[in-house]
């Protein structure tokens, strides 16, 4: 704001000085002490801050411009409009002022120059108004700006504790399973091979005098044991997740960890059986679907990207297709050949097709 009413006075300042030379006034000396003097307290006027001192400089220069105006040259009063308007911009009085000002000073100025005297407080007050409008839209602008840090600074505190909420769910988690496997492990496994040594211990000692006794505890030993085998098959099966599980949520992982980083929205699609799906065919699914991801990342420019897998009776489909440029001439890198090398150990095919996007459909058979 204070640019434009700076750039408003020096321009009307040259229009009088220009106006004054063409006139052929004298006094020629005077009029320069009043100018170098207006300019000197215009210059104290922008670098003091205390308000009271601004608005005492304000007034020292309007009052010296209507006494050059009066006593040396009418000319200068051209000058006071803008310094007026200055003064009521800075004391943030109403507008009214200022209308006041437009409608009522010419009356006080000569008519020779009321006419030049009007045009130039129309112009001085036009630049107000714009410098104003555009003043109060960037202000409005900066404070939206202000108000969007701090909601971008809220919403990345609360993503950082969800993370560590989770983290510590995931990590609480752990130890949940860590101390149920251990408690279950003392429990059977535990219990079974103390009573077990226990026993054997009893049949050492027996076995010299008594050998059908010892026999029995040795029996009863091996029952215990089996018993206890058994147990542990049991809880290890109950403990570790069925392959389709750790292939499918592995998967799954991946693409959302694609999500968060990166511009591109993945989905993940299944149908059939997927009990189905060996350990090797996960790998080899698993190792592709990533290479595809990171080649859509790379070129593609796309949005979405959806994998897909089906199981049939024979086979396994997948397919990871994008929505993004494709292209007509494929090259094969060595992640498309290495994919392809992968699955052809196992007899199965990859189908590329760069017409609508990108697509790689693998083919890969059930044993």
């Amino acid at each position: 704001m204070n640019k434009w009413i700076i750039f408003n006075k020096f321009i009307i300042l040259i229009y009088c000085a220009l106006k004054y030379i063409q006139g052929g006034y004298g006094k020629d000396s005077l009029i320069i002490l009043g100018v170098l003097l207006y300019i000197a307290i215009n210059m104290i006027y922008y670098i003091m801050n205390k308000k009271e001192l601004k608005n005492m400089a304000d007034i020292l220069s309007i009052v010296l411009i209507i006494c050059l105006g009066s006593y040396v040259n009418s000319i200068f009063l051209f000058i006071i409009p803008i310094n007026y308007i200055q003064f009521i911009y800075s004391n943030n009085f109403n507008n009214t002022y200022t209308i006041g000002l437009i409608f009522i000073s010419p009356i006080f100025i000569h008519n020779s120059i009321r006419g030049e005297y009007f045009l130039i407080l129309l112009f001085s007050y036009l630049i107000y108004i714009l410098a104003y409008k555009s003043n109060y839209r960037i202000e409005k602008l900066l404070e939206e700006n202000d108000i969007l840090r701090e909601k971008n600074d809220i919403l990345f505190n609360k993503i950082n504790k969800d993370l560590e909420y989770e983290n510590q769910i995931m990590y609480t988690s752990k130890l949940e399973e860590r101390n149920k496997i251990a408690q279950e492990m003392h429990d059977k496994i535990g219990h079974t091979i103390s009573g077990s040594l226990m026993q054997l211990e009893a049949a050492k000692l027996l076995m010299d005098k008594d050998k059908e006794k010892a026999g029995l505890f040795v029996d009863n030993t091996i029952k215990v044991l089996r018993e206890g085998i058994e147990s542990i098959r049991i809880t290890l099966r109950n403990i570790k997740p069925a392959s389709e599980q750790m292939g499918i949520n592995r998967i799954r992982l991946m693409l959302n960890e694609v999500s968060s980083r990166t511009n591109i929205r993945c989905n993940l699609m299944h149908s059939g059986n997927l009990q189905n799906i060996t350990y090797a065919h996960w790998k080899i699914i698993y190792d592709s679907i990533k290479e595809c991801i990171t080649n859509t990342i790379k070129y593609s420019k796309a949005t979405i990207v959806t994998v897909n897998i089906q199981i049939f009776n024979k086979i396994i489909k997948v397919e990871v297709r994008d929505n993004g440029i494709g292209s007509f001439d494929i090259k094969k890198s060595m992640g498309i050949k290495g994919m392809e090398e992968r699955c052809e150990e196992i007899g199965g095919k990859v189908v590329i097709d760069g017409s609508k996007g990108f697509s790689v459909i693998l083919i890969l058979p059930i044993k």
